[in-house]
């Protein structure tokens, strides 16, 4: 993890020093779309299931282009995650579901490399890491399927969550001021969200985000 850093710093310092000083296009909107989020743990009970759960995210973002094809991009992002989690008893005559939900703000911030600078639709690559601050967790366990029973849970979270997103996304220039884009990426969880007093469980985000949104150049 410490050479993805040391990775991305290092790109960083490579695009700003082989850019051409007349380039500096600035660009700044904002994108909106769904989360598609789960968790993993590092132990799995006997006759339990986790199943994905579906969110919104939406927010701001700036793009500083170095020059035609690589870019620092930076977003500040409201975003839902959760997962569905199915326990039975041995002998199935008891099942509890139970939905969690966790709301983030937060902040990815990531290299972009872009191909095609000369078309008016173009592909890009994104990657680097991120960071989020918890809202909000709550939990709705409902038995046998029967009525829901919600709780909340945010001090069975950390207060933040770090993690690596990659990604792929297409451009498509509608004037020279103005772009729109649609964007898939993964989100890879490294830090251990699980809070619960005497849990040794380790718990991971995992996201995979669909995203759409609309860029205007300020400067170029």
């Amino acid at each position: 993890m410490k050479h993805f850093f040391s990775f991305i710093a290092l790109a960083g310092f490579l695009m700003a020093v082989t850019s051409s000083n007349t380039y500096a296009q600035f660009d700044i909107g904002g994108r909106i779309g769904v989360n598609i989020s789960n968790y993993h743990f590092s132990t799995t009970a006997t006759n339990t299931a986790t199943s994905a759960s579906t969110g919104i995210l939406g927010g701001l973002q700036v793009d500083y282009w170095f020059n035609s094809m690589w870019a620092f991009n930076a977003q500040l992002l409201y975003i839902q995650k959760g997962a569905k989690i199915v326990a039975s008893s041995t002998d199935q005559s008891t099942t509890v579901t139970d939905v969690l939900s966790a709301n983030y703000i937060e902040i990815p911030l990531t290299a972009k490399l872009r191909f095609g600078d000369d078309g008016t639709v173009r592909v890009y690559a994104t990657a680097g890491p991120t960071i989020g601050f918890l809202l909000s967790a709550n939990a709705n366990a409902t038995l046998n399927g029967g009525s829901s029973q919600s709780s909340d849970v945010k001090d069975q979270f950390t207060s933040t969550d770090f993690g690596i997103l990659g990604g792929v996304g297409l451009d498509i220039l509608v004037t020279s001021g103005m772009t729109i884009f649609g964007e898939a990426a993964y989100r890879f969880g490294f830090a251990n969200v699980n809070n619960t007093s005497g849990s040794s469980e380790t718990e991971n985000t995992r996201d995979i985000r669909l995203s759409a949104g609309i860029v205007w150049t300020l400067s170029k």
